[in-house]
């Protein structure tokens, strides 16, 4: 099983978000904060998210870190920021996304994406090229 394979998944095209996705963006935060399980809990350590905003407004790029202790952390991390720092509603949004996360709710994430305009980049790190963790992801591929 060559390392190559896992090159050849396709690179993500930087999705620009219209005025539906923008919409759909505050939907999904909206429905986000209904949820009664998983609460979220965001850390504004020293202004870091005014600052956040004024770099954005300064035509900087923004990294978002955040831990992922539940299957939430795809909407969390995708769309979850806009409300924080709300020039981001009309940026674009990429998501990293680990592999084995990806395929197992790819339906819902890529629904989410489409709708709001995030792009979806799913990474490997080095458990998946182990032989048995990388027969499995070839395999939902289609490559095996």
């Amino acid at each position: 099983m060559a390392q190559e394979k896992f090159i050849t998944f396709p690179k993500p095209e930087l999705r620009q978000p219209n005025v539906w996705n923008r919409l759909a963006r505050t939907l999904v935060i909206g429905v986000l904060n209904t949820l009664p399980v998983a609460p979220t809990e965001v850390f504004d350590i020293d202004y870091s998210l005014v600052q956040a905003s004024d770099l954005l407004s300064a035509g900087y790029k923004l990294w978002v870190l955040g831990t992922h202790f539940s299957k939430r952390e795809g909407p969390e991390l995708a769309v979850r920021p806009v409300q924080y720092i709300p020039g981001l509603l009309s940026q674009p949004i990429v998501l990293p996304i680990s592999l084995h996360q990806y395929f197992e709710n790819q339906r819902s994430i890529d629904l989410l994406a489409g709708i709001t305009a995030v792009t979806v980049a799913p990474v490997v790190n080095a458990d998946v090229m182990e032989d048995g963790n990388r027969q499995r992801v070839e395999e939902i591929l289609g490559r095996s």
